[in-house]
């Protein structure tokens, strides 16, 4: 009986088969009738027990899911050191780092490792999480009573690049006569700046006006910035003007970047020798260094060797 449960459970024999084996059909010949009553009662045994364990080549819901899940492989050390970056830059980096035998390529590695900012994160969200985080820090500061003059400039510098221009005024005017403060040269340099940077030129003059009117100026900075704006907007007697009035109060004029602009409008118009001009914004420094380049500079193209050869040629021919 166990042979031909194994032969059942091997798949080599059916129901059929055995019970045809097993017990006995009418062309049995000389069978005794014990025999096949045994016989009977042993292959309806079998019937039960092949019943009650059901079909042996059907796999379970669990054994089936184990069977198609895929292995899970141990990770080497390039994911254990990126882990949670995606599988297809981490084969990215593996290919970068495979294809050379020493240290591999900043150039290469730098675009597949960076990092892409979401598209919730915009320079506008930037700049009010920014703030927000300022205003808990002057919070947390002026709990522990420890809000000092550099924590305000700090503070005002984060409003301005905020970007709004009543918000920025109304604390430089506000928050700082509440702490019995006096501005500083850096104080009056931020508002008009930013004035400047968005385009308020009206606000930045009445900003200077202000200031005056307390006795006080803006600095060298704040007028190379007033210089540059009239520079680049081609405003070339508000920036003579501006220039004029930097001098008086400061004995200097402003930086050289601001002066460069002017220069190239006074050559364009043909004033750059003047006498008067001379004196506000002097002479290019690096004058000398564009005459070089235009009239002194080595020609190495082939043009410019023609008469290099020239009598090496002549003897050749000679």
């Amino acid at each position: 009986m166990d042979e031909e449960l194994k032969r059942f459970m091997d798949g080599s024999a059916t129901i059929d088969d055995l019970q045809d084996e097993i017990g006995g059909s009418e062309g049995v010949a000389g069978g005794d009738e014990i025999e096949l009553i045994n016989d009977a009662e042993r292959t309806e045994g079998v019937q039960n027990r092949l019943a009650t364990m059901g079909d042996p080549f059907e796999l379970s819901e669990t054994h089936r899911d184990d069977e198609l899940a895929l292995p899970t492989l141990p990770k080497d050390e390039l994911e254990l050191l990126l882990d949670g970056f995606p599988p297809k830059r981490i084969e990215k980096v593996r290919e970068i780092m495979a294809s050379n035998l020493g240290k591999p390529s900043l150039l290469r590695l730098v675009p597949v490792l960076r990092e892409n900012m979401p598209e919730h994160v915009s320079k506008t969200w930037l700049r009010k999480k920014n703030l927000r985080d300022a205003n808990f820090v002057m919070e947390s500061a002026e709990e522990r009573g420890v809000v000092d003059r550099h924590l305000l400039a700090s503070m005002l510098e984060v409003v301005a690049n905020s970007g709004s221009v009543d918000k920025t005024i109304s604390f430089y005017e506000e928050e700082i006569a509440k702490k019995d403060l006096t501005p500083t040269a850096y104080f009056d340099r931020i508002v008009p700046q930013m004035l400047i940077d968005k385009k308020r030129i009206g606000r930045a003059l009445k900003f200077r006006d202000d200031i005056e009117s307390r006795g006080k100026h803006l600095d060298l900075i704040s007028y190379a910035s007033l210089v540059s704006y009239y520079g680049n907007h081609g405003q070339l007697g508000s920036a003579l003007l501006t220039l004029k009035e930097c001098q008086s109060v400061h004995s200097s004029p402003p930086g050289e970047k601001s002066l460069s602009r002017l220069r190239t409008i006074c050559r364009k118009l043909g004033v750059d020798e003047e006498e008067d001009i001379l004196k506000l914004i002097g002479r290019d420094p690096i004058q000398w260094l564009k005459e070089g380049q235009q009239s002194l500079k080595r020609e190495y193209s082939k043009k410019g060797r023609r008469q290099v050869g020239l009598p090496g040629n002549r003897l050749l021919q000679a």
